[in-house]
């Protein structure tokens, strides 16, 4: 019964460790998982922002390059264009823009209080006004006034020639991306426009690469679903505030998106405050979010890079799918591994039912054996006690008949004092140490040992839990034994064994000591205890008693010591904790 209770707990124990070990093992892969994703998101956005440095920079270059071919144009425009716009036809205007290798040709005149396009190789440019360009009405002011561009938040400046940011055109609406280029030195009545529309725009991104360089990283890495450059300056900002109306045609500025680069298809209420966050503190945010039914991780890293010109934030989003199936998988494994833990679980805690149940037998045959040792050394005490009872009848029979009265007073005066002393064995109040006393007595009675013995207290002792009396009367019967042993290599006359046992503030303590045929050093005495070790000279002994003390002592949490509190005399202690 208790074997199988001991099962059924160690089952029941394994099976919620296992559990506990499981849930762990699930949330902490699913913490390294998430740290993984955001390690590898940051890798991408580094190897983004490297990429974005150094387009800009080719980028940049390439832009100067741009501004610097048009006003080479425009220089050239100048030279085979009639001095007044009134003389020019815009057919030729549409040759020379073949010619020159650029996209259009558009010459602007002063007025009073504007500046209009008056012609063009495409007529779709005819007519339009420039007051409302802001910074482009300000700097043909100032290329007609013969002074260099300056003050202005964007363009580039040279002689005689400005040249604008990126902007779509307010003609052509088709085309979002154009750079412009003015010249003006005087020699003419108008200004000189030479335009590259979007195809070279495009271009030219395709070769700074950032557009390629994300759709390469989305290519490259499938737990990726889109990557964005947002501007965090504009991307909270109303779209109606971001538009420029140029002759009645709201037209979004270039470097004014709130997208720089990348798709942004999946599209979160949270992204804006995300954002502003991430670039606020300059630390990247993350968060999980659900997006038209679809579970998605975005990460927002922020960047101030001088070389863009802007800060930016990079939003990269991973499909959370990716994640969820490698939980998934572990799940299984974890399931796995606790099926085949459970089993060799069982198996082994039936093979430990086994093992203690054989154990229990085996306990209570040692314990029958100790028993039937002691009532056969009863057996034979009784048996010897009463072959001396008859053999002092016949004595005492003798010693009357021959009336030697003083001799049988005194041999009767003996038999008293030796049954005084059984009597003083069977009040010890232990049973068991009794017996063991009773059995030891008769063998002293044997060999000629002076043995004698004192108790105190150990009718205390009977039904405390925890000193089981088999152990106590293992440790006694050792102890004599071994002073038994030791004295018999004595005369008579010597041969001394003392036993005491008491009870002391919870403990109980035993003392045996003995003759010695001489005093034992001090090594000899830290020796005393091991295994196989003894003094004795005689054959046949183990040197297993004391280390088999000692054990059954510290499976109680008690002590057992040696000394010889005189010359030719040893004394073992043992004190054993109540409930231990």
């Amino acid at each position: 019964m208790v074997g199988r209770k001991l099962s059924l707990t160690l089952f029941f124990f394994v099976a919620a460790l296992l559990l506990v070990n499981d849930i762990a093992n699930y949330y902490m892969t699913k913490t390294e998982l998430h740290k993984s994703l955001e390690t590898q998101m940051r890798e991408v956005s580094a190897q983004i922002t490297i990429s974005v440095q150094r387009s800009q920079q080719a980028y940049h270059y390439v832009d100067r390059l741009m501004a610097a071919n048009l006003r080479s144009a425009a220089i050239a425009a100048k030279y085979a264009l009639p001095p007044s716009y009134d003389q020019v036809d815009n057919a030729r205007l549409k040759e020379l823009a073949k010619e020159l290798g650029v996209s259009y040709i558009t010459l602007f005149a002063r007025t009073p209080d504007d500046v209009v396009s008056v012609r063009s190789s495409d007529p779709r440019e005819i007519g339009l006004s420039s007051k409302t360009w802001d910074n482009y009405f300000e700097a043909f002011q100032q290329l007609f006034e013969h002074r260099r561009v300056e003050g202005l938040e964007y363009g580039q400046s040279m002689e005689h020639y400005w040249a604008g940011e990126i902007a779509p055109s307010a003609a052509i609406l088709s085309d979002t991306k154009n750079k412009f280029g003015y010249f003006y030195d005087g020699s003419t009545n108008y200004l000189i426009n030479p335009i590259m529309n979007t195809y070279y725009v495009n271009e030219l991104e395709q070769y700074t690469g950032v557009q390629t360089v994300i759709n390469d990283t989305l290519r490259h890495h499938n737990f990726l679903a889109e990557i964005a450059l947002f501007n965090p300056l504009t991307f909270s900002v109303p779209d109606d505030e971001l538009v420029n109306i140029r002759n009645g045609v709201e037209l979004n500025q270039y470097q004014s998106r709130k997208i720089l680069f990348g798709t942004y298809t999946l599209r979160s209420p949270n992204d804006a405050e995300a954002i502003e966050r991430a670039y606020r503190s300059d630390q990247a945010v993350h968060s999980l979010m659900t997006i038209d039914g679809r579970t998605v991780y975005r990460s927002y890293f922020p960047v101030q890079d001088p070389a863009f010109g802007q800060p930016y934030v990079i939003g990269i989003t991973s499909d959370y799918a990716v994640i969820q199936s490698k939980l998934r998988d572990q799940l299984m494994n974890l399931l796995m591994v606790t099926t085949i833990a459970l089993l060799a679980s069982v198996a082994m805690i039936y093979a430990l039912y086994r093992f203690v149940n054989r154990a229990q037998d085996e306990v209570v045959q040692a314990v029958q054996d100790d028993y039937n040792e002691e009532v056969q050394s009863l057996f034979v005490a009784v048996r010897g006690e009463r072959h001396d009872l008859v053999n002092h009848l016949h004595t005492l029979k003798a010693m009357a008949d021959a009336k030697k009265y003083d001799q049988l007073h005194r041999y009767v005066k003996e038999l008293v004092d030796e049954t005084i002393a059984v009597s003083d064995i069977v009040n010890i109040g232990h049973p068991a140490i009794a017996a063991i006393i009773q059995a030891k007595a008769a063998v002293a009675l044997r060999q000629r040992i002076d043995f004698s013995f004192r108790f105190e207290g150990m009718t205390d002792i009977v039904g405390i839990k925890g000193v089981k009396s088999v152990d106590i009367v293992k440790i006694l019967a050792n102890l004599i034994d071994n002073a038994f042993e030791e004295v018999m290599e004595l005369e008579p006359e010597h041969r001394v064994v003392r036993v005491e046992g008491w009870l002391e503030q919870d403990e109980i303590h035993f003392s045996v000591s003995n003759t010695l045929r001489r005093t034992l050093s001090d090594e000899e005495l830290s020796r005393m205890f091991q295994p196989t070790y003894t003094t004795k000279k005689s054959s046949g002994h183990s040197g297993l008693g004391l280390s088999i003390v000692r054990q059954k002592v510290r499976q109680y949490r008690g002590n057992v010591s040696v000394s010889t509190p005189e010359p030719k005399m040893i004394e073992f202690v043992v004190s054993v904790p109540l409930g231990a």
